[in-house]
This record gives C-alpha cells, structure tokens and sequence, in this order.
C-alpha cells in the first residue's frame, strides 16, 4: 500500500466520514482507490484516539456534536448561521481548526518546488512585511503606447506628454486608472511621468516648455509681433518668409544680426532690439 502524506491522509478520512464514496474521493484528490480502499480499512480497525476533534492539548474536552437544524432557523442568510452557538462555544475554548492545522501540519511541512520547510522561508520575509494601506485595490488597464512625433502618447482620443527618457517612436507601457494616468518605461517600470485624466477628447496635456518647434505656428507669432513693431519690419518679415520659407525664416529672424542699415528708420531700430529678444528665445 502507498504510504501517503498525513495531510492526505486526513482529507481521505474526512471524506469518509462525511459519506463519500471511493470514486467521488479518487476523483477529488486523485488518489487511486486501492490505496484509499485500503486506508478505510485501517481507519476501521484502528481505534480512535479521541471521539471528537483532534485540538492538539491532552488538556481539552472533546466537543460535543452540533446540534440539529430547527424550524426557527428557515430562511436565513449564511448556512453557519445554524451553528452559531456551537461555533461560538468551541472559539471560546481555543479550538481552531484552520489555526491547527497551519501549526501542526502546514507550517512544518516541506514546500514541494522550494524543497525547504515553509515555517522556515515565512520567518525569513517576516521583516520584510508590512501593513496593508488603508486605500483599497486600485484597478487599472495595462497597455503599450508609441511616442508620437509630439512626444506625447494617444490615450482614449487624447494626447499625454511623455518624458524625455521616451524618445519618439518608442514604446511605453500605459495604465489608465479612475483619475489618473501613469506612463512607465517598458522594460524596466520605471514611472516617467503621472498625468490626471481628462474627460474632453482631443485634449492635449503637454507643457509649453516641452511643445516641438512648429515652423507654421512660430511664423505666424513672429509675423504678429513685426506688426506690432511698426509697417517697415512687417514688410521685411513678410518678404523674409516668401523668399527663405518659413522655418528659414524663424531661424534668421531669432539668430541673424541686422545690419547697419536698417538704422535709419525708428520701426526699424524697433526691429533691431525685437531681433535680438529673439535670438534669446530661441
């Protein structure tokens, strides 16, 4: 006969007592049905060392059995509902089952894939635990996202800036939370940037400091600010973008020194302290 396990012996027992048969207990367990046909023989003639629950204390009163199921009892919630002054009666003497077992038979056994006593590893990671937050299980949806040539991330119709570590074209892994947004790095979880999530579709969360040079959009805030300054520096402007182009034109606008002759003229003076405002922005 195979010589189980205690703890396998006493689920064989249980089942056993409880009514089961060979093939539903074979079938739970997967244990062959000669050894358990075996096993309730020796259950059978072997005397029992307590007529009630083993508690592990010679000290201890076996507990008498539940009692019987009432009328009064119909319709209640919980099934244990039924027992609860048996349940409450064998709590108050210390008997607990679950507490038991874990002492007796879980914490010393051997861990099948560690091969060492789980006791030993739990009390290796006691230092290592900690509370559990007050703040339930935050749920979230894990996906992969590319940097788009913004440098930001496509996200429910709307556009969230990434961090600089994320070079465009890159993929960053993305969870969406209730509120929130977090960015990470794909191979290492790194968080590079949080974000709170915006209920508007076609919003753009990106910082100024951190928007992309767009020649069309700075032309037009340049040729708005000649204009301010006066006809002569809108002219030279104008004249500017229609012979270098636009982004050229930006370009020689915030970093080329004007010249000498465009001195004789106030706007143009006015143009000449603009030029250099620029090439201090830029």
């Amino acid at each position: 006969m195979n010589v189980l396990k205690p703890h396998l012996q006493t689920i064989i027992w249980t089942l056993l007592a409880g009514g089961a048969s060979q093939r539903e207990i074979e079938r739970v367990t997967g244990i062959d049905r000669k050894t358990i046909r075996a096993y309730q023989k020796r259950f059978a003639t072997a005397a029992p060392d307590s007529p009630g629950v083993a508690t592990g204390s010679a000290t201890q009163i076996p507990p008498p059995p539940p009692p019987a199921a009432s009328a009064s009892h119909a319709g209640t919630v919980s099934a244990c509902e039924l027992h609860r002054g048996f349940i409450e009666a064998q709590l108050r003497l210390r008997r607990n089952a679950t507490e038991h077992w874990e002492r007796k038979w879980a914490a010393p056994r051997i861990h099948g894939s560690a091969r060492r006593q789980v006791q030993a590893m739990f009390e290796e990671e006691r230092p290592l635990l900690h509370p559990l937050p007050m703040l339930g299980m935050q749920y979230f949806r894990e996906s992969q996202r590319t940097v788009c040539d913004d440098t930001c991330v496509r996200i429910d119709h709307s556009s969230y800036a990434a961090q600089q570590p994320a070079p465009i074209g890159t993929l960053v892994l993305v969870r969406v939370f209730e509120h929130r947004i977090e960015i990470r790095d794909l191979k290492t979880q790194m968080l590079l940037r949080t974000h709170e999530r915006v209920d508007r579709p076609g919003t753009v969360v990106l910082p100024m400091a951190e928007r992309v040079f767009n020649p069309s959009r700075e032309t037009r805030r340049l040729l708005g600010q000649a204009k301010a300054i006066g006809p002569d520096a809108e002219r030279l402007c104008q004249m500017l973008v229609r012979h270098r182009g636009s982004r050229r034109s930006a370009q020689a606008l915030g970093h080329r020194e004007p010249g000498r002759a465009l001195s004789a003229s106030p706007h143009r003076q006015c143009l000449c302290a603009r030029h250099r405002r620029w090439r201090a922005q830029l």
